[in-house]
């Protein structure tokens, strides 16, 4: 969720702007999850954004257990000017276990301001990104290359008359595994795809649909809950 925070900035000082998003879902799968984003623009040109899930496993038998962690940190960098579309991305993913944190270095792509798509994603109210990180330190032995397409995007539909209360937001991750042993899988989605409906301040009703091929069973499976977002300016 990235909401549009006000500005009280003083005269000639540039104020830069983040949020804290709160949320919380049962999933059709007998788990919850709790989920923690944070956006701050740190300068100019460096964006810090991360995503924290707290959630119960599979076969836990309980909605109330949280025993399993995961941890993106992004640091984002627009490094090639004003004008370009394109900045680096640093992602350090930490999780529940040993040896399976990862830490990726990418190019990141903001097609909404591509000269070419500019006016036609304006139109619809669309902001979608492209990630690319060809680069992946990990902890496998096994061989092979490992690689990660990341998409985002969020959409405000009939913004003017719902005073975007209304949004569709979600990631699409494509990893790939070439050249891994047998039987592994070259390609590999965790996708989710979110709707929510703000109806009182900053709370949101939230809808969810999830797919993730990384689980042995029940890839698929829909979170109901609520959001709570907290923006806030940094002078």
């Amino acid at each position: 969720m990235v909401p549009e925070a006000g500005s009280s900035a003083k005269p000639n000082r540039q104020v830069r702007k983040g949020f804290v998003d709160f949320n919380g879902y049962y999933d059709t799968r007998g788990f919850s999850v709790v989920t923690i984003n944070m956006l701050a623009n740190l300068t100019r040109n460096v964006q810090y954004f991360s995503l924290t899930n707290y959630s119960g496993n599979q076969n836990s038998g309980s909605p109330l257990d949280l025993s399993e962690y995961l941890t993106e940190q992004n640091l984002r960098w627009s490094a090639f000017g004003k004008k370009s579309t394109f900045g680096l991305s640093t992602q350090w993913v930490h999780r529940t276990g040993e040896d399976n944190d990862m830490l990726r270095v990418g190019v990141r792509w903001r097609a909404m301001d591509a000269r070419f798509l500019k006016k036609a994603f304006a139109a619809v109210g669309l902001r979608y990104f492209v990630t690319f990180f060809p680069a992946q330190l990990d902890f496998v032995t096994s061989g092979g290359y490992r690689a990660q397409i990341e998409h985002v995007y969020r959409l405000h539909p009939f913004a003017r008359h719902l005073q975007q209360r209304l949004y569709v937001a979600g990631f699409l991750d494509h990893n790939f595994w070439f050249r891994g042993p047998t039987g592994t899988c070259v390609s590999t989605v965790l996708t989710e795809h979110q709707v929510g409906f703000r109806f009182f301040g900053n709370f949101y009703a939230v809808a969810e649909l999830r797919r993730n091929e990384f689980m042995v069973s029940q890839k698929n499976g829909l979170g109901i809950g609520l959001e709570y977002v907290v923006p806030f300016e940094i002078q």
